[in-house]
């Protein structure tokens, strides 16, 4: 087990949005560390286009022992352009010699998730740098140059001590980068989810039944299309997207009484709504990025024993008898048919054993344990 060590995320995700692998890991580790957890900066262009108001960076105590900041706004293409990304990058590493200092945060461990700057471990030469890979960085949308992005992403693999990924893919990238990458999917909260108490929640009480749910990230991966086609086909049921959302997300569904969007739910809460859920669906746009996923949300359906609709998904190829694989809507809709008629009663026995063999106790063991043999 990490001990007495002052540990810095440098994330892609903020604190409090859907509780993912970082911010888990995180957590734990600053039950018997020092740790500063730092969330992603946005760019002056996304303020624009998403109405957000610009604010200084701040940083706030989640406990005594866990901190949270966050960056300066930074200038867009940064990812696909090279003069700008040093702009961004010495921006960056300013500010976050000046936090540590004023902070006195001198790290032991510098965690990346984030990879867009790799040289801030050449920063901190004496420290242990990890690199926890949970994404294909390069397969993202939006104004990035994948080669731009994958030259910075195996500048970070080469600097790290300790290289985790949590699909075969991303293993099989990483090493191609010249590092040994340790293979570590998603897992799930098992105890939280096994002391469910059988309550609906109170937003779902008075919908009509069977529900078919989602619960998280309702993003530019999420498949709306199929959302409202399967809506169509399926009058009787009722429909619910729990997560964080845009505006004109929302507007997409403004027109159907039967689709819910609750918003984002509280951790200890979600073990209640996936329960309340008749069919559990994963219904993300089919792309390279979206295929080759370690989906954290499988393993929670699975905790609760629920059938889960989803796309083919290369990690879950091994979990066949227990999941609805689809390829088309046509074979979506179809399979959502069959999931809400399913009999088997050894089904959910079986999916709650995958998820108590997921449990994130057993990986965070394992990480710990490989970070620890670095060490020494």
């Amino acid at each position: 087990m990490i001990r007495n060590k002052t540990i810095v995320f440098l994330s892609t995700m903020r604190y409090h949005e859907l509780p993912t692998r970082k911010q888990r890991i995180a957590k734990f580790l600053s039950e018997s560390n020092r740790v500063l957890y730092i969330e992603p900066p946005s760019t002056y262009l996304s303020i624009f286009v998403h109405g957000e108001k610009q604010s200084p960076p701040t940083i706030s105590s989640i406990s005594s022992t866990l901190m949270v900041a966050s960056l300066p706004t930074i200038f867009p293409l940064g990812l696909r352009c090279q003069w700008i990304h040093k702009l961004n990058q010495k921006k960056i590493f300013l500010y976050v010699k000046q936090l540590l200092l004023e902070h006195q945060f001198i790290p032991d461990i510098l965690w990346f998730y984030l990879v867009d700057y790799p040289e801030l471990s050449s920063q901190y030469p004496d420290v242990l740098t990890v690199y926890d890979c949970v994404d294909d960085h390069s397969a993202y949308p939006g104004l990035r140059s994948p080669a731009f992005v994958n030259a910075l992403e195996k500048q970070l693999v080469a600097s790290s001590d300790v290289v985790f990924a949590t699909t075969e893919a991303l293993q099989r990238k990483l090493q191609s980068f010249g590092k040994v990458a340790k293979l570590i999917p998603n897992g799930v909260d098992y105890p939280l989810y096994q002391s469910w108490n059988q309550h609906t929640p109170e937003a779902l009480q008075k919908i009509p039944r069977p529900i078919v749910g989602y619960i998280g990230a309702l993003k530019d991966w999420f498949d709306v299309t199929f959302i409202l086609r399967l809506a169509d086909a399926l009058p009787h049921c009722s429909f619910v997207l729990a997560g964080p959302c845009s505006p004109a997300f929302a507007s997409s569904f403004s027109n159907h009484p039967r689709i819910l969007l609750p918003g984002a739910i509280q951790t200890e809460d979600v073990p209640s709504w996936i329960g309340s859920f008749d069919v559990c669906l994963i219904p993300f746009l089919q792309n390279n990025l979206t295929l080759h996923i370690s989906p954290l949300k499988f393993f929670e359906y699975c905790a609760m024993g629920k059938p889960c609709v989803t796309i083919p998904i290369h990690q879950l190829d091994q979990y066949k008898d227990v999941v609805y694989t689809y390829h088309s809507h046509e074979e979506g809709i179809e399979k959502v048919k069959q999931a809400l008629q399913e009999k088997d009663p050894m089904l959910p026995e079986k999916r709650i054993s995958i998820a108590k063999e997921a449990s994130w106790e057993k990986k965070f063991t394992f990480m710990f344990d490989a970070i620890e043999q670095a060490y020494r």
